[in-house]
């Protein structure tokens, strides 16, 4: 998918979040969440607009997204952009971050016994020290 075809369907994702059931008809979530990975050719802040917009439509199962290895790929682009101080994309990592805690939320509620959702949290939590170092700089820079 070429760059301005990312751009355009951030753009359509921004506007229409029900876009994302065309997506997933089409197979086309797998590729875009192939993209999102630290060095992938694909990797920019359309790509990040277009997982944000599919993870925060809860469109696509927890269960989906965890196939794909979605929390650790975005620990590895927090870790990425935090050690470049690069906040690009901080604010769009934190969304998608607190729809997959949402999501993992209502998987604990739905099925109790389900350990899914302490093990996304697990995972997620690595980014602690990664939180602290934004809200370190976004203090400097006040």
């Amino acid at each position: 998918m070429p760059l301005y075809g990312l751009k355009l369907l951030s753009v359509i994702l921004e506007r229409n979040q029900a876009f994302v059931m065309i997506l997933k008809k089409l197979n086309l979530i797998s590729v875009l969440l192939e993209y999102f990975c630290v060095g992938h050719p694909k990797f920019n802040a359309f790509t990040v607009k277009i997982v944000r917009a599919v993870v925060a439509s809860r469109e696509i199962e927890l269960s989906d997204l965890l196939q794909h290895d979605i929390v650790t790929k975005l620990n590895k682009i927090m870790q990425d952009l935090v050690s470049s101080n690069a906040e690009w994309a901080s604010d769009h990592l934190l969304i998608i971050m607190n729809e997959i805690l949402h999501l993992a939320a209502e998987v604990k509620k739905t099925q109790p016994d389900s350990l899914v959702p302490q093990e996304v949290f697990n995972k997620l939590l690595v980014n602690f020290k990664y939180f602290s170092k934004l809200l370190t700089a976004s203090d400097i820079v006040s």
